[in-house]
């Protein structure tokens, strides 16, 4: 684990895959584990930073989920 920056510049613990795509980090708060955001970082197409602004928690799947469902499956 490393210590990378969100989008808001907010310090948190990094867990990362790398792959031959690319790394990809996600970020998460140092005492409390929530997740701040996330950093992606592939050849050719530079770094890109993503941060967690309204994170909520829900017991419901959002509505575009259902349509992802394979057929025949309970």
């Amino acid at each position: 684990m490393e210590e990378l920056k969100d989008a808001t510049g907010k310090s948190g613990i990094a867990v990362t895959r790398v792959d031959n795509r690319g790394r990809e980090s996600l970020i998460f708060d140092k005492t409390t584990y929530v997740l701040l955001g996330g950093q992606e970082l592939a050849p050719g197409r530079g770094r890109a930073l993503w941060s967690m602004t309204c994170p909520q928690i829900t017991d419901v799947l959002p509505a575009w989920s259902k349509s992802l469902k394979p057929r025949n499956c309970v």
